[in-house]
């Protein structure tokens, strides 16, 4: 289990990482789907999941961003609960700062990636969520949307994940969320979304004995007509902001608006 990792701004941030062939670096400035989300209903988790939650010390969280120790489940024989870091590390990794670039894993491309690959086979799990945020662009405007299932306030983010060895020998858990093409409810606000399963594909998806082949037919949009997506507050644009106001609908009369 991860300790307490300092979350950083994924929407004003940037960080320079050297890849695992040494050879380069890069900035990556984060503007990427999914890059927020919502955890509110602790209750409904532990209900939904059969599982529980008394060993952690959980709370409500309602801006969630990369680098955040996160519940997570996954099934040995039963269903659990572990608390990992958002933002992939592959085993192979030198450096556990390149799992700020993998907090998403694109559907299409999940075979294809080395770092995705192997644990899409055998290490799948579930991102509990009570929704997500996306930004709209408008020129050089950015609106903050929440999206979530309706009458829904726990839902399940298709994800994967893997063990890192730090060089302090702690074991590291962490988590990438897998995105697919958006629904025609979220493509006015942006093009990608996470994987929603349902509560059938939650069963499969957790199951070792599928083959990689038998799962990708569960990456695809959640149906549109079962979301919606409202602005919210700017406030939800820094990450240190953490308050269930965030998730209230927009009222352009309020002077929490202000930053």
């Amino acid at each position: 289990m991860v300790g307490r990792i300092a979350p950083i701004n994924p929407r004003n941030s940037s960080i320079r990482v050297r890849f695992a062939d040494g050879t380069s670096h890069h900035d990556i400035i984060w503007f990427i789907m999914c890059g927020r989300y919502v955890l509110a209903d602790l209750i409904r988790l532990a209900q939904k999941y059969s599982v529980d939650l008394g060993p952690f010390e959980l709370k409500p969280r309602y801006n969630v961003s990369p680098g955040s120790a996160m519940p997570v489940i996954r099934r040995q024989t039963r269903n659990e609960v572990e608390i990992m870091r958002w933002g992939l590390i592959p085993s192979w990794a030198p450096e556990s700062k390149i799992g700020y670039t993998m907090i998403n894993a694109r559907a299409d491309t999940i075979l294809e990636k080395r770092s995705y690959s192997k644990p899409f086979k055998s290490q799948r799990c579930i991102v509990p969520s009570s929704g997500f945020y996306e930004w709209k662009k408008d020129g050089k405007n950015k609106t903050p949307y929440f999206i979530r299932v309706k009458d829904e306030p726990v839902v399940g983010f298709a994800g994967i994940y893997d063990l890192w060895k730090a060089p302090n020998l702690q074991d590291v858990l962490s988590f990438s969320i897998i995105t697919t093409d958006a629904n025609e409810a979220i493509r006015h606000i942006h093009d990608r979304m996470p994987v929603i399963l349902t509560p059938e594909a939650e069963l499969a998806w957790l199951e070792t004995q599928y083959e990689a082949k038998d799962l990708i037919g569960l990456l695809k949009p959640y149906p549109a007509e079962k979301m919606e997506a409202y602005t919210v507050s700017t406030k939800v644009n820094s990450a240190r902001n953490e308050s269930p106001d965030l998730i209230d609908r927009f009222e352009e009369h309020s002077s929490s608006l202000l930053l």
